[in-house]
This record gives structure tokens, C-alpha cells and sequence, in this order.
């Protein structure tokens, strides 16, 4: 998977939306830290990516990593409407991606690439949660990456985790949701 660069189109509201991804001036994912995650879910979410990557690369910058990848969640909740069962998904995607990479004994994931696994995580999950998905000339557009890196990128992830796309209830569970969401008052009778 190749290094890419994913900032949002230049008639974007914002300047602070600009975020590099896995470039190759940089040795992991970086962002400007002014933006403030405002979602609760988005927070939890964040260190459980960031838990991710930092089992899966040795070596990487805990504190980079979760401020980047927090940025970076806020940015596809902006642009795409990330919804926190798509952001859930996505990490069980990744999960499934770091174990299968050990089994087939491949390390794929490294400092920098972490941003372009990530990202087609999260078009994954979008792609499997909406009944109307954008191609993804649509998410190289918005991200600027170069379609046929995202198109390779995505394939590739595809032929790791064996196209197994499925979450089943016992990966997607309601612990999860409350650890992702922090809600502790809601009880939901099964």
C-alpha cells in the first residue's frame, strides 16, 4: 500500500481540515491539533484505533497517533457523516486485518501507511453500512489521494483479511458500543 496524501478539497470551509496521511515526509500520520473531538463516541474510538496501530507497528508515537487518528475521524464525521456503528465496524475491520497479516506472517502495516489502512477501513465500513455509497473516485476526490492508489490500497486490504467483510454480533457487540460510547445508563433488554 502506498503512501498518500488526504486533505479536504481546496473549497472547503475549513484550512484546519488539511491533514497528511502516511506522507512521505513523515513517519507516521500527523494533523494540526487545534481541532477538538466534540463527539463523545469519537474519543473512545480514537484510542481504540490508536491501541490498534500501536500493538501492530512497533515503534510508533502513541501521542501522534491518537491525535492524528482523532483528527482524522472527525474529518470522515464531517465530509461522509461517520456514524459511531460505522466507526465500530471499521475497527473490527482493522482488527481482523492486523490478525490476518500475523497468520499469514506479511506485515503490511508500518508507520507510514497507517493513515491509507485506516481510511480504507473507514470506506469500508461506510461502503458496507449504506444502502447509497460513493464510488471511490468520490472518496479520492474528497481525500486527494490518487484513485488507483485507493483502488490498490483497498484491494489489497480485501485480499488480507480474505474479503471476509462480515461483523457478526459476536464481534459487533453492545460492549462495545459502551465502550465506544460511554453510555452507562442505557439498558437494552435482549
Amino acid at each position: 500500500m502506498k503512501a498518500s496524501i488526504c486533505r479536504a478539497n481546496d473549497d472547503s470551509n475549513s484550512e484546519t481540515e488539511n491533514s497528511e496521511i502516511s506522507g512521505s515526509s513523515s513517519n507516521s500520520i500527523s494533523s494540526n491539533q487545534s481541532e477538538i473531538i466534540d463527539y463523545n463516541w469519537m474519543q473512545p474510538l480514537s484510542q481504540q484505533f490508536s491501541k490498534i496501530f500501536g500493538d501492530a507497528v512497533p515503534g510508533i508515537s502513541q501521542a501522534i497517533l491518537f491525535s492524528s487518528i482523532s483528527h482524522i475521524i472527525g474529518f470522515m464525521q464531517k465530509k461522509e457523516d461517520l456514524m459511531m456503528e460505522e466507526g465500530v465496524i471499521a475497527a473490527e475491520l482493522l482488527k481482523r486485518f492486523v490478525q490476518k497479516q500475523s497468520t499469514k506472517k506479511v506485515n503490511l502495516i508500518s508507520t507510514k501507511n497507517t493513515g491509507m489502512i485506516l481510511t480504507i477501513a473507514f470506506i469500508l465500513a461506510l461502503k458496507l453500512c449504506r444502502d447509497q455509497m460513493h464510488m471511490n473516485s468520490h472518496f479520492a476526490k474528497v481525500l486527494n489521494i490518487p484513485v488507483v492508489d485507493l483502488n490498490l490500497s483497498e484491494i489489497s486490504f480485501l485480499k488480507i483479511i480474505d474479503f471476509q467483510l462480515w461483523v457478526n454480533d459476536d464481534y459487533f457487540s453492545l460492549q462495545q458500543f459502551e465502550e465506544v460510547s460511554e453510555f452507562e445508563d442505557v439498558s437494552i433488554s435482549i
